[in-house]
C-alpha cells in the first residue's frame, strides 16, 4: 500500500466518525426516509453525504402564543451550566481506527422506533413539540452516548433535495450524569428563557485544524492524533436547557455540507432555523 493510498484510506474512515449520529449511524436504517437508497416521495428528504463530523436537530411549524426572552450571552466569568467552554480554540486528542471502513460501519447499527417503542425504554417521559415551523417527525431511536441512556427524535423537511437539513431533538433523565459538551474558547452561548427556566444557545462546531497524524500503527489499526479548531461559523446550533426531571438538546444542522470550509447557508431554501426558531421549538414541547 502506498503512503498516499493509506492516507485516502484513514480520511475515508476519519469522515465517518462522530461523536453524534451521523450518516454511518444510518447506514443500514433501510425503511428509514433519510436513507440515500430509498426513492423519496413528497413527504420525504433525503440524507445527504458530508466532510467531518455531523449534527442532527429537531424543529417546529408555526408558533402560537409562546413568549420568550433572549437573556443575551453569557459573561466572560460566568460558568456555562451545559457547555463546558475551554480556555482555547483548539484542542488536540488521539484515536483509534481501523482503515477497514466495512468494519467501522459494521459496529454502527441501531433501529429506526416509534416513540411509544422508544418511550418503553427508558423511565421518564419523553417530550413532544407541538410546533414544527414546516417539519415533520421521520423516526425515533434510543442510544447510550458518555454512558448515558439517552432518546433521539428525528425530523425531516419535505422535499428538501438540496440542501438536508437536519433536526432532533435529544433527551435523557437530567439526574444521569451528563458531561457539558466542550466548546471553543470564542464560542458565543447565549442565555435564553425557555417558558419558566433558563437554557443555553450557540452556534459552531469542532473542524479539523490539519491533516491527521498517524503516530502508531498495529495492524490493519492506526492510532491517529487529531487536531481541531472551533469555528463559530459551521452551520451547527445548540439548544440546552432541563426542565421537570428531564435534559434536552435541540441540534440543528443547517445543511449537509455545514462543515465545508467555505460553506455559506442558503435561506432562499425552507427550513432553515435560527435561534429564536429553536427557542419556540423548546417552548412548545409537553
Amino acid at each position: 500500500m502506498t503512503h498516499q493510498s493509506e492516507n485516502n484510506n484513514i480520511e475515508n474512515v476519519l469522515q465517518n466518525i462522530n461523536p453524534q449520529p451521523g450518516e454511518r449511524f444510518y447506514q443500514k436504517m433501510q425503511n428509514a426516509p433519510w436513507t440515500e437508497t430509498r426513492p423519496m416521495n413528497s413527504t420525504q428528504s433525503a440524507r445527504f453525504p458530508r466532510a467531518g463530523l455531523v449534527g442532527i436537530a429537531a424543529a417546529l411549524i408555526v408558533m402560537t402564543m409562546i413568549v420568550f426572552t433572549p437573556l443575551g450571552t453569557l459573561a466572560q466569568e460566568a460558568i456555562s451550566q451545559f457547555f463546558n467552554q475551554l480556555a482555547s480554540n483548539n484542542q488536540s486528542s488521539t484515536i483509534t481506527v481501523d482503515i477497514e471502513p466495512t468494519a467501522v460501519s459494521e459496529t454502527i447499527y441501531v433501529t429506526p422506533q416509534s416513540v411509544p417503542e422508544v418511550q418503553s425504554e427508558v423511565d421518564f417521559q419523553i417530550g413532544l413539540p407541538a410546533e414544527l415551523r414546516g417539519f415533520i417527525f421521520s423516526d425515533a431511536t434510543t442510544y447510550e452516548f458518555d454512558g448515558v441512556h439517552q432518546v433521539a427524535l428525528f425530523y425531516i423537511m419535505p422535499g428538501d433535495t438540496t440542501q438536508g437539513r437536519n433536526l432532533v431533538i435529544k433527551q435523557s433523565s437530567a439526574s444521569d450524569d451528563l458531561s457539558p459538551s466542550e466548546v471553543g474558547a470564542n464560542a458565543i452561548i447565549e442565555q435564553v428563557q425557555i417558558r419558566d427556566v433558563l437554557g443555553e444557545y450557540t452556534r459552531g462546531y469542532w473542524r479539523l485544524a490539519e491533516d491527521p497524524t498517524v503516530i502508531a500503527q498495529q495492524g490493519t489499526e492506526h492510532t491517529l492524533e487529531i487536531s481541531q479548531v472551533w469555528d463559530n461559523s459551521i452551520g451547527f446550533q445548540f439548544l440546552r436547557w432541563e426542565a421537570d426531571g428531564v435534559r434536552y438538546e435541540i441540534m440543528f444542522q443547517e445543511s449537509y455540507n455545514a462543515m465545508l470550509p467555505n460553506y455559506e447557508s442558503d435561506p432562499t431554501v425552507p427550513g432553515l432555523l435560527g435561534r429564536d426558531d429553536l427557542i419556540a421549538i423548546a417552548a412548545s414541547i409537553r
